[in-house]
């Protein structure tokens, strides 16, 4: 649901799922992206959807303006980072995908290994997913999958790692790590 901030009255709202997203929606280009809640298909599969929306109207926008729509596993915990028109996200089930923004196709994908529970970010050029075992993937924006390093920190990353003033912090279950300048 989008609300004014000046009035907190409702603009628009798209309703879908059955309960509640953890994700955060983004914006880019004049388009909001953003997980829903579970669906439940008439086959009583389970799934969830990411969204792409024409944040342009008013009321419920459902049927009017959804750009596209691509089903995705349930529980989506990480909000994707946009980049020049490119969506970055890795999914419940690992997959690290990269997505064009105006139609939702696949550019390509990579399953890694562990689990991911913070969001991406973007610093420096760079894309930075890290691992609930302490793995951050480093990888250059763009249509092809470029791996620039891989680190490796002691303890568990639950968190998504903040930016600040040309470095990055990132808290694991056992040290708090300020890494650049």
């Amino acid at each position: 649901i989008a609300y004014d901030p000046f009035t907190g009255e409702e603009i628009w709202r798209i309703v879908r799922g059955e309960d509640s997203t953890i994700a955060s929606p983004c914006y880019e280009d004049g388009s909001v992206f953003f997980h829903t809640g579970f669906v439940t298909d008439t086959d009583n599969n389970r799934f969830a959807e990411l969204i792409a929306v024409n944040p342009d109207g008013c009321g419920d926008i459902e049927s009017t303006n959804i750009l596209w729509r691509n089903q995705v596993p349930i529980l989506q915990l990480l909000t994707p980072v946009i980049k020049e028109g490119l969506i970055y996200l890795i999914d419940t089930k690992n997959m690290l995908m990269c997505l064009r923004a105006d139609t939702g196709q696949t550019i390509w994908s990579r399953r890694m290994r562990g689990k991911y529970n913070s969001s991406p970010v973007f610093a420096g050029g760079h894309l930075y997913f890290s691992s609930t075992a302490g793995e951050t993937t480093v990888i250059k924006p763009g249509t092809s999958l470029d791996i620039v390093a891989e680190n490796m920190l002691e303890g568990e990353i639950w968190t998504t790692p903040a930016v600040v003033e040309g470095g990055i912090i990132i808290r694991t279950s056992e040290y708090l790590y300020r890494i650049g300048e």
